[in-house]
Formats: C-alpha cells, sequence, structure tokens
C-alpha cells in the first residue's frame, strides 16, 4: 500500500510541477528581455582571492573525508597500512575500476570488457591522455576528480552571483562540499567532471557566450547522459535572450534572422552523446548496443518514473536493514527530496533551473532498475542554490549543515566499507 501511495503523489506532485513550469516559460518568453535584471552588486573579493579561498575549501573537505575512509578501515577492519597503499581498496569500487579498464584497453568488442561500451568516453579520455605525463591511471582519475571539484565549487560561486549576494553563494558551495553522498566527488567516478562542465556552461549561458556553452555542454554530454537534459535550459535561455518568440508573434523576419544567429553553437550541446553512439557502431557494429547490454545484463531499460519510485519505496520496506540503509532508502530520499526542491524552487530560481530540474528528475527515475538515484540526485546542481536560500536563517543553517556533515561521515564509511552504494 505504501509504495503505491508514493507512486501517486510523485506522479501527481510531478505532473502539477509540468504544468507551472510551463506557464512560467510562457509568460517569459511573451516579454521583452530585460537587460536590467535585478541583480546584486557584484561588488565581491578578488577573483584570485576567491578562487583561492573556494580551493582550499575543496581540498580540505577532500582530505577529511580520505582521512574518515582511512581511520574507519583501521577501526572496523582491523587492517593496518599506509594511507596510499589502503587507497585502492577504499576507493576504487564498483564503476571505478570499469574507468580504469577502458582508459587503459579503451573500448572492446569481446569479453566481458564489451558491456562496458555503456561507459561514456570524455572521463576515462582524461584519465588516458594525463597518464602520459603520471604514469598512474589511479592518480590520474583522481587527480582530474579533486581538480575538477575545485573547478565544480568555482563556478558554482560565479553562477550564484549573478542572482544572489556572497553569503548565499559561499553557502551554495558549501552545501555542495558537504552533501551526504560528495565523497563520491573524491573518488574515480565521473561526477566532478560532469559537475566541473555543467555548472560552467550554466554561467556561460547565463553570460550569453553561446560557443563556449556549447562547448563545455558537449563535453558534458560526452561524460554523462544527463549532458544532454543541458539543452532545455540552454534553449530556453537563448529564445529568452535573443526575442525570437516575440519576433515571430511580431512577423519580423529580419530581427527573426538576426537573433537566430549564435543559437547554432547550441547544436554542439549533443555532440557528446553521439560520441558514444558510434562508439558503439565502430566497436560493436549497432548504434544502440550499449542499450542491449544494459536490458539483457542487468535487466534495466526505460520504463515510467512512477514505477520506479514505487520500486524503490518496495525495496526500502522489504529487503534486509543494511541493503535498505544503504541502497535503498537513500535513494526513495532523494528522488522525494529533488521532487520536494522543484516545488520549492518556483519564485525562487531562475525558470531555465526548473525546466533543468524537472527533465533531470524524469531522466534519473526512468531505469526500471535504478542504483544511483543518490548519486545522480548529488549531481544536479541547482540543487546547492536552493539550500543556500533555504539556509537563510543562521538556526536552520546550522542543523543543516550538522545533519549534512555526519550523513556524510556515516555514508563515507559505509560506501569504503563495501556496502553496495553507488
Amino acid at each position: 500500500m505504501f509504495p503505491q501511495i508514493i507512486k501517486e503523489i510523485s506522479v501527481l506532485a510531478f505532473a502539477i510541477a509540468c504544468i507551472k513550469l510551463l506557464f512560467l516559460i510562457k509568460e517569459e518568453l511573451l516579454q521583452n528581455k530585460n537587460d536590467n535584471d535585478n541583480h546584486p552588486a557584484n561588488k565581491d573579493k578578488k577573483t584570485d582571492e576567491i578562487f583561492w579561498t573556494i580551493a582550499c575549501w575543496t581540498i580540505i573537505s577532500r582530505l577529511v573525508i580520505y582521512m574518515i575512509a582511512y581511520f574507519g578501515m583501521m577501526f572496523f577492519k582491523q587492517k593496518t597500512g599506509g594511507f596510499f597503499a589502503t587507497f585502492p581498496e577504499l576507493w576504487v569500487k564498483w564503476d571505478s575500476p570499469h574507468f580504469l579498464n577502458i582508459a587503459s584497453h579503451w573500448y572492446q568488442s569481446t569479453g566481458e570488457e564489451r558491456l562496458l561500451i555503456g561507459f561514456f568516453p570524455v572521463y576515462p579520455l582524461s584519465i588516458k591522455i594525463l597518464t602520459l605525463f603520471t604514469q598512474n591511471h589511479l592518480l590520474s582519475s583522481i587527480l582530474i576528480s579533486n581538480i575538477s571539484l575545485i573547478i565544480a565549487a568555482f563556478y558554482l560561486y560565479k553562477l550564484v552571483r549573478i542572482d544572489f549576494d556572497e553569503d548565499l553563494a559561499f553557502r551554495s558551495v558549501k552545501y555542495f562540499l558537504i552533501y551526504p553522498f560528495s565523497f563520491f566527488l573524491a573518488a574515480t567516478f565521473t561526477d566532478s567532471l560532469f559537475l566541473a562542465l555543467t555548472i560552467a556552461a550554466f554561467y556561460y549561458l547565463r553570460k550569453k557566450k553561446w560557443l563556449l556553452c556549447g562547448i563545455l555542454g558537449g563535453f558534458a554530454s560526452g561524460t554523462r547522459n544527463y549532458g544532454l537534459i543541458f539543452l532545455i535550459p540552454a534553449f530556453l535561455e537563448y529564445l529568452r535572450e535573443s526575442n525570437i518568440i516575440i519576433s515571430i508573434k511580431n512577423k519580423n523576419v529580419l530581427q527573426l534572422i538576426q537573433n537566430i544567429k549564435g543559437g547554432g553553437f547550441l547544436l554542439i550541446i549533443p555532440l557528446g552523446l553521439i560520441s558514444l553512439l558510434y562508439i558503439n557502431k565502430v566497436v560493436a557494429g549497432d548504434w544502440f548496443k550499449f542499450m542491449e547490454y544494459a536490458r539483457t545484463n542487468w535487466n534495466c531499460s526505460v520504463g515510467f518514473f512512477g514505477d520506479t519510485i514505487k520500486m524503490l519505496a518496495n525495496n526500502s520496506s522489504t529487503w534486509k536493514p543494511n541493503e535498505s540503509i544503504a541502497l535503498w532508502i537513500p535513494q526513495l530520499v532523494s528522488v522525494i527530496f529533488m521532487l520536494v526542491l522543484i516545488f520549492y524552487s518556483f519564485n525562487k530560481i531562475k525558470t531555465l533551473y526548473i525546466a533543468y530540474m524537472i527533465g533531470y528528475f524524469l531522466l534519473t527515475t526512468s531505469p526500471t532498475w535504478l542504483l544511483s538515484a543518490s548519486r545522480y540526485t548529488m549531481d544536479l546542481c541547482p540543487i546547492y542554490i536552493l539550500l543556500g536560500l533555504i539556509s537563510r536563517n543562521k538556526s536552520l543553517d546550522f542543523l543543516l549543515t550538522f545533519i549534512s556533515i555526519m550523513l556524510l561521515s556515516f555514508y563515507t564509511l559505509v560506501f569504503t566499507y563495501g556496502a553496495f552504494l553507488m
């Protein structure tokens, strides 16, 4: 009964959110663009000072996470050994070996390695290139993840500052770094790189740098399938900024042609996904071979998001307690958390962010056998702007910070201990 109720409420809530979004889009696109948006005065410290402050925060937060994992292993597993000697055991888990394998041997058409054809190429290719200098694939992957995290945090600050004050921007960065599942950002996973590319793409989108936005979006879609969702806010913002709808409404052909210039750069965004399809065709002879492997080997295909949420609710209450706490409950909470924040976001943040969140939510909940909703939610960058808004009250800020740090510490230990959390 409980899973069915959760499903029905989620479907209804999502439908209402979509309707509200359509009204917002209609309202924005039929208005003339106002270049004098109400932005806070951008009187920040020097850019380099802000960058190094955020970089220090990021490095310290990752070192603390690494230490929690290391001492947790010594205490719970009764294992000894140096920090660097035990690092692979702690942090190379689940998808991590697959990325290292692709970086070492590229995509294969035979054996078990043929199943890796669904992993996007930008992250392993980055590892492969950096390894030319480091001579160590694992070291390269960790360097890429941590450097990308610094870049992501810095651009998040810059993105938030377009619309909000400095304090809120720093709070957003704080919640980004202490998010309960942000230990993934220190490991051999695509998340840090994807976030760096996506947040930077959003920043240059807001600054109307269409070419740079398109290039970054293209690399993002070559890192994760979620990169394709960036097309939605990109074209919404372009339509708003260029007044194309107004030109069509006024039947002004000359103005329409002038306004269309630049929008073509946004068509670069799908090229990352197309590169994966091309790899599938060259290596396996089928543009969509990865979908066949997902269906036949992991019983995973695209389904109705309501059924996926029902599955999460059912598994949360029927699996063993340790499995539910590590895997199913965090996923269910994350999905509900996304939906709640979507509703909270109306009239709080720009419409393009809301559109991105709704598209992202739909893609996250579309797999019939969802295993990584907790991590995927972490990669939804507008949630950190919303957390910065929610935490304007100092008492609530303290409470949210405390809860986030406790959950981050707990799930870092759960992950490095070897529980099924991916």
